[in-house]
């Protein structure tokens, strides 16, 4: 299905505006069928349900064994999770986006750690911790204290990544696969235990999540390389609008390229040999009416992006995508027209280049404002652009911020909650989204909420991984 068939439009050019309200009952569903798998595991593997006062035993040392096995369990169920939450699956990406499955992902990476030394601490204080772990009888301890302190150190080490230098190409290498030895670590030590693993009911909980986490690695680590390699595109044009800014155009080698919406991204693997073959995400900056040829708008602000200048055309690109939410076109939860809000900063202009594309095709398009804030006048790179949309959408309103050029002939001023409530007076029942820096994007979600903005009417995500 071509994007501009999607059913997210409907024939009489309404546009989606309430992704809010179609997360919540996908969220409430995972987070019931976590609880559900969890509760199945732990009556398969102990025999009773937590609430079942009346299996529990007298003695205080087997009831904290019982509560350890059961934190044993919900590690395992959430580790499972962690897997499918990072394995980028398009189902999951087009409900919550890539954005908040990762945050979901560090949030649960927390609680594992948690309930995994909680594990331990709880069997200690059930007095049954009496074998050294270095005998042949403590073996299992051995392996389970290996695992946890793989757990921690590799959620930490995620944690504190930019706190303690480390590159994100040596992270994001060694990450993943460190993790799947500690997943298998995890099971290693269920089999030495052997606790609860004789009745079929076990034995089919411990072979189901086996085989979810084996389809979602083969999925993750095979079957999706293979697909991307399938889309081979060509870089067709290099140029730099400013000094640190690079403007790619990339055509599709094949007859029948992926579709996307505008506002989304897609993760480059450049196959130059002055670049590192990694994949890393950007923001798709043109629409998708031309089918085959997408732009991006790429600052180099790191070591990575910093080489791009390197690109030359001719040069193949590997695409991995789409993904994101970041769109108005995305969902298909129709509500009549209203007017959109576009707030970005730097370059965070990029997703709204491709909706503004999308949007002066239509023609009777939505009332716009759009408010751009960059530190100085030179960091308008894509002014001619917004330009030339404004020809071509009627009502489209263009205001410029400028935080730090005393020279620029224009507004020199941050863009704050009284100037937003300046400009914002007659947008109130507005459809709002905000790209741009973390800090930024902080400071004007607190203005917009000062002045009434609701959560419905509020779109964002964040574009840094």
């Amino acid at each position: 299905m071509r994007p501009q068939d999607h059913p997210s439009r409907s024939r009489k050019g309404h546009y989606v505006v309430d992704l809010f309200a179609y997360r919540r009952p996908a969220l409430l569903l995972l987070v019931m069928l976590i609880a559900g798998i969890s509760l199945a595991g732990i009556h398969a593997v102990l025999g009773y349900f937590p609430w079942q006062a009346r299996a529990f035993p007298s003695d205080f040392s087997w009831k904290m064994v019982s509560a350890a096995r059961m934190l044993g369990i919900l590690v395992v169920v959430l580790i499972t999770t962690q897997i499918i939450l990072a394995a980028r699956i398009p189902v999951l990406c087009s409900l919550f986006g890539l954005h908040g499955l990762l945050r979901a992902h560090r949030i649960l990476a927390g609680i594992i750690v948690a309930l995994a030394m909680g594990h331990p601490l709880l069997i200690m204080a059930s007095g049954s911790f009496t074998a050294s772990i270095f005998t042949t009888t403590g073996l299992p301890k051995l392996v389970g204290a290996v695992a946890v302190i793989m757990l921690a150190c590799g959620a930490g080490v995620a944690f504190f990544r930019k706190a303690l230098a480390i590159p994100y190409h040596l992270w994001s290498t060694l990450h993943g696969p460190v993790m799947i030895i500690a997943t298998v670590v995890i099971f290693l030590h269920i089999v030495t235990v052997g606790y609860g693993l004789g009745s079929w009911p076990a034995r089919l909980f411990m072979l189901t999540i086996q085989g979810i986490i084996l389809g979602t690695l083969v999925w993750s680590m095979i079957l999706r390389p293979l697909l991307t390699h399938k889309q081979v595109w060509t870089i067709q044009s290099v140029s730099h609008p400013c000094p640190d800014v690079v403007d790619l155009h990339i055509a599709s080698g094949t007859s029948d390229p992926w579709s996307y919406h505008a506002g989304q991204f897609a993760f480059l693997t450049f196959l130059d040999p002055h670049i590192p073959r990694e994949a890393h995400p950007f923001t798709i900056a043109s629409g998708p009416s031309s089918p085959g040829h997408m732009r991006f708008v790429i600052r180099q602000c790191g070591d990575f992006t910093a080489r791009l200048s390197q690109l030359r055309p001719g040069t193949s690109v590997l695409v991995d995508g789409p993904f994101g939410v970041f769109s108005p076109f995305f969902h298909n939860r129709v509500t009549p027209r209203k007017p959109m809000v576009f707030i970005a900063g730097g370059i965070g202009i990029t997703p709204f280049l491709a909706m503004l594309e999308t949007l002066s095709q239509d023609p009777n398009p939505p009332s716009i404002l759009l408010a751009w804030s960059v530190k100085t006048g030179r960091d308008l790179l894509v002014a001619q652009d917004l330009a030339t949309f404004c020809k071509s959408i009627k009502g489209l309103q263009l205001h410029y911020f400028i935080t730090r050029d005393a020279s620029y002939q224009g507004c020199t001023c941050r863009m704050n909650t009284q100037r937003l409530r300046s400009l914002l007076e007659e947008w109130t029942d507005a459809l709002v989204f905000v790209c741009g820096p973390p800090g930024m994007t902080r400071s004007t979600l607190r203005s917009l909420a000062a002045l009434k903005f609701t959560p419905k009417q509020i779109i964002t995500e964040s574009f840094s991984l």
